[in-house]
């Protein structure tokens, strides 16, 4: 009988985010991006792609 060894680590994903995007902002809007990520407790990253979502929405 033959036994899966356990590799460990984290599953792949089925849609993996390989790609990256490198974002330039004032002191003004990161700091805006900040208070609201903080008020809303969402990682920045997650701040931005919602307002993504918003825009593909409209």
């Amino acid at each position: 009988m033959s036994e899966e060894k356990n590799k460990g680590g984290r599953p792949k994903a089925d849609d993996p985010k390989n790609k990256i995007v490198t974002l330039r902002l004032t002191a003004e809007q990161y700091s805006r991006l900040e208070a609201y990520s903080k008020q809303k407790s969402l990682t920045k990253t997650q701040v931005i792609l919602e307002g993504l979502e918003k825009v593909y929405s409209e």
